[in-house]
């Protein structure tokens, strides 16, 4: 997910099933929540199966409420961007 109007990338959104594929859909993660692997050339998020299944349910709207990001952030204990310099207040 990219904020329009600045381009900064804010979530990285995965598909993920679950087991027997309970939780299916896309499951957003904050960017600041991965890190880039040189050796692998990408990103990994050092998450697991149940914090994927146990964070705040995600809508096409979510990304513009700030209480539900905020709870994803802490969730993933994640940086939130707004709070980084140059981020959006």
């Amino acid at each position: 997910m990219i904020d329009m109007e600045s381009g900064r990338v804010l979530y990285a959104v995965v598909e993920f099933c679950g087991f027997m594929c309970l939780h299916p859909g896309h499951h957003p993660l904050p960017w600041t929540s991965l890190k880039y692997d040189r050796d692998c050339r990408g990103y990994f998020a050092d998450v697991t199966q149940d914090l994927v299944e146990s964070a705040p349910d995600y809508t096409d709207e979510s990304w513009m409420d700030r209480e539900w990001e905020t709870r994803v952030h802490q969730h993933y204990s994640a940086r939130p961007y707004w709070q980084e310099i140059g981020g959006q207040q």
